[in-house]
């Protein structure tokens, strides 16, 4: 899942919060699956990255994150149709009087092109299915 430490890169890249504090940022994947003909090895993987931003300055505006966020999403996803359901959900959770937690889930899918090599061992290479 080559998207999940591309995402990871580029909010720290551009959210100054997490660039000094990137020990905040937590990204695990969560509702996996593989979309899979049953006729060679390549494949779809389907999954929602589920980002945690951990105690997040509730004097900071969320879109610092949502703008950048967008900004990846639309340079490495196709383009949804225009009535589709959102690929990006989120919940807040207050923890005291000056942070939160907040947690945003986003669809991704990737494309696996892979192959057995006549010595046993597999070829393979992760495409962002966007490009």
């Amino acid at each position: 899942m080559k998207l999940i430490q591309s995402l990871r890169e580029h909010l720290i890249d551009k959210v100054e919060h997490l660039r000094t504090n990137p020990d905040r940022l937590i990204i695990s994947v969560d509702k996996g699956q593989m979309q899979w003909r049953g006729s060679g090895l390549s494949h779809r993987q389907d999954y929602v990255a589920a980002i945690e931003l951990d105690s997040w300055p509730e004097h900071l505006d969320a879109n610092h994150v949502f703008v950048p966020l967008l900004d990846w999403y639309q340079n490495h996803q196709d383009p949804r149709p225009a009535n589709s359901k959102s690929p990006i959900r989120y919940e807040t959770y207050v923890l005291s009087n000056g942070s939160t937690t907040v947690v945003i889930e986003v669809d991704l899918e990737e494309m696996v092109v892979a192959s057995a090599l006549p010595d046993g061992s597999y070829q393979f290479d992760v495409c962002q299915v966007g490009s």
